[in-house]
């Protein structure tokens, strides 16, 4: 894959890459076992909030050129490169 040189498409790559990581830590902390019902309704509340902040970036990201984030259903090619 040829390197981007879009300066803003980098940027929304790079804070699509920190949301990522936001995600893992909140799927590692819903897997403590000893959290009470109320702390994984705010874990889970956060996660929600971060899927909307990715698919968020995943339309920023299409609208400048990168048509890789499948908004419709399943994990985007682009999430997967980022986060995983």
């Amino acid at each position: 894959m040829n390197p981007i040189t879009n300066s803003t498409l980098n940027i929304l790559i790079a804070e699509l890459g920190t949301e990522c990581a936001q995600v893992q830590a909140l799927i590692n902390q819903l897997q403590l076992p000893s959290l009470t019902a109320n702390q994984q309704a705010e874990i889970l509340a956060e996660l929600l909030a971060a899927a909307v902040h990715l698919h968020t970036h995943c339309v920023r990201i299409q609208v400048r050129g990168i048509d890789k984030c499948d908004i419709s259903g399943g994990i985007s090619q682009l999430w997967k490169k980022t986060c995983l």
